[in-house]
C-alpha cells in the first residue's frame, strides 16, 4: 500500500471523490486537503504531506492547470523528485498549456471513471517507481498561493501613487 496525495482543483471535486475512492479501493492510501482541520496552517501541512507521500496525483483539468496552490503542489513534488503520475479529470486540456514536464508523461485518462479508467489507474499506479529518498537539504518551499486578487487589493490600496509599471 502506498499513500498518495491527490492534487486538484475544488472545481474538479466530484470526479476526484470518485478517483479517490478507486485509488483507496486499489489498497493504496489517498490523501486530500479535505482532512485538513480549522487553525492547521494549512499550507505547511500540504507540504509535509507532498514530502511524505510515496506518489504524486495531479488530477488535470482545465482549472487545475489555471490553480496557483496546484501548480505549485506539482512543482514542489517535482522538486522533492516525487514519482508524479497526472490523471486527467476534465475535457479539453491543451497539452501546449500544461508544465513541460507534465505534458511529458503519459496520462491516464479518468474523464470516464469506468471500468476501462480503473484498469488503467491500477496498471499506472503499478508501474511507477518507487519514490527516492528526499533530498537533503530539502528544496525551497513553494510561498503560500495566495490569491493574487488579494494581492491586487493592497497594492491599489496602498497610500501614495502606483508605480507605471504596476498598473
Amino acid at each position: 500500500m502506498s499513500t498518495v496525495f491527490l492534487s486538484y482543483s475544488r472545481e474538479d471535486s466530484q470526479p476526484l471523490a470518485i478517483l479517490a475512492e478507486d485509488i483507496r479501493s486499489l489498497g493504496h492510501q489517498p490523501w486530500l486537503d479535505q482532512e485538513l482541520t480549522g487553525g492547521q496552517r494549512w499550507w505547511d501541512h500540504i507540504l509535509e504531506e507532498i514530502q511524505m507521500c510515496e506518489v504524486f496525483v495531479c488530477a488535470v483539468s482545465p482549472s487545475s492547470l489555471d490553480s496557483r496552490a496546484c501548480m505549485a503542489e506539482y512543482q514542489y513534488a517535482l522538486d522533492l523528485g516525487k514519482p508524479i503520475l497526472p490523471v486527467m479529470v476534465g475535457r479539453n486540456v491543451a497539452d501546449s498549456l500544461m508544465p513541460p514536464h507534465l505534458s511529458e508523461l503519459h496520462r491516464v485518462d479518468y474523464v470516464s471513471g469506468d471500468k476501462a479508467a480503473f484498469a488503467s489507474l491500477n496498471r499506472a499506479l503499478t508501474a511507477l517507481p518507487e519514490p527516492s529518498p528526499l533530498p537533503n537539504p530539502l528544496p525551497e518551499p513553494p510561498p503560500v498561493p495566495a490569491s493574487y486578487l488579494y494581492d491586487l487589493k493592497i497594492e491599489i490600496g496602498a497610500a501614495g501613487v502606483m508605480a507605471p509599471d504596476m498598473q
